[in-house]
């Protein structure tokens, strides 16, 4: 056989494999939807693919994390009052809903989005169905992006560990299934971000403005589309400020500012209620937040220091980050969930230092232990969540593994939350 037709007969077969894999995936995902994202993984660690194969497996991840959201019950949590919301606006009649939208309203994508939604399908469950698989696929293809910008060819070495990360370190799945507004605005940020560092500014423009629709975490976000213009040592010196204004209020100074100027009224109004500390809220100095900060900024300087370049636009972003944290250190409710919000870059500092783990030991060894206090951290939180006696706990399933791993698609659907 001449050497030049093997690569077509391999091309072939890779291609026949991923369409059989695809048509086993969709059955799969009928019968026992958790065995058919078992499956992905293990697909996504077995081998490489094509950019667009990536795509449609990494669907299939998205579509079962949003129909176990989907499931989710809560008596005390932030997703009762998101379906109440609905449930109470639906009541009203058109020309009443659309005043209150107009006057008392902030969010006004996610709300309409919302009613619509459930007009459309008579179900409240869909809100979280729909709004946790745009958070875990908007991600995904952010992370594509990421690796375009980096150079780096996504082969079953990188994507498989990162994908497994994103799932079990990263992401709080406990928290983003209940503070779904702020999580998919932070995944559409990254996703806008990504698309910014790989030249497609217009995307990355409007996805910005979408997310501000969703929720207005990503005002605090936006200073990392400058972070590759900022030189190395400005950067530091920033960092190094910001620890010392740790006591500075940021959103207090910004809704002084806003009133005194007499501009932007929506965003002032914001300010105004998110520059004092709630009585509810955890607190900034609590023993997990504390950690997560330092896990996350220890992390950061060592990327800093061994692999930022120059025009390192990545690892300077993860830098910046640490500011904006800090700046908001005197609010604990901004502070709080914007930590549990940092799985963008959590996935940048992977992507960091698995660049460059073979060249140092060091690197592997941070890279190992990263991952590790991370996930130690999202099953913490998780357990919390979880756990029966918690005040503030959630359900999946029923918090059954048996169901979860055996329950087919039509039985998830049937399962109720309210």
């Amino acid at each position: 056989m001449p050497a030049y037709v093997l690569p077509h007969i391999n091309e072939l077969n890779r291609r026949r494999m991923y369409y059989k894999a695809v048509l086993w995936l969709s059955v799969l995902f009928i019968l026992t939807p958790f065995w058919s994202f078992a499956l992905t993984l293990f697909l996504l660690c077995y081998r490489s693919w094509k950019v667009q194969e990536y795509k449609v497996l990494l669907f299939f991840v998205a579509l079962f994390l949003a129909l176990l959201a989907y499931t989710q019950f809560t008596e005390t949590g932030d997703l009762s009052r998101v379906y109440k919301k609905i449930l109470t606006s639906d009541a009203m009649s058109l020309q009443r809903y659309i005043v209150f939208m107009l006057s008392g309203s902030k969010y006004i994508l996610s709300d309409w989005t919302n009613l619509f939604l459930y007009k459309l399908t008579g179900n409240v469950q869909v809100v979280s169905f729909f709004w946790i698989f745009l958070l875990y696929y908007s991600f995904f293809m952010g992370i594509l992006h990421i690796l375009e910008y980096k150079g780096i060819e996504p082969s079953w070495k990188i994507m498989g560990g990162l994908i497994s990360a994103s799932l079990f370190c990263f992401i709080l799945f406990t928290q983003v299934t209940e503070l779904m507004k702020q999580g998919v605005a932070t995944a559409l940020i990254f996703y806008s971000y990504s698309c910014f560092l790989v030249g497609r500014q217009w995307r990355a423009l409007l996805v910005a403005v979408l997310s501000l629709g969703i929720h207005f975490s990503p005002l605090f976000l936006c200073p990392i589309f400058l972070a590759g213009k900022i030189g190395r040592r400005t950067l530091v010196l920033l960092v190094i400020a910001s620890f010392a204004c740790r006591g500075f209020n940021l959103m207090s100074t910004v809704a002084n500012v806003l009133s005194d100027l007499g501009i932007f009224p929506i965003i002032n109004k914001l300010a105004e209620q998110y520059e004092e500390n709630l009585d509810h809220f955890f607190s900034s100095s609590a023993t997990f937040f504390t950690l997560t900060f330092w896990v996350y900024t220890l992390t950061t300087l060592f990327v800093f220091a061994t692999t930022c370049s120059r025009h390192d636009a990545l690892a300077k972003a993860t830098m910046l980050m640490i500011v904006i944290l800090n700046l908001n250190y005197s609010v604990s409710h901004n502070f709080t969930r914007l930590l549990n919000n940092m799985f963008p870059f959590y996935c940048m500092l992977f992507i960091e230092l698995w660049r460059f783990r073979r060249n140092l030991l060091l690197n592997r060894v941070v890279l190992t232990g990263f991952v590790a206090a991370t996930l130690i951290i999202n099953l913490r939180i998780a357990y919390e969540r979880l756990a029966p006696d918690s005040s503030y706990g959630t359900q999946y399933m029923n918090n059954s593994i048996p169901k979860i791993m055996f329950s087919s698609a039509p039985t998830y659907w049937k399962e109720q939350s309210t």
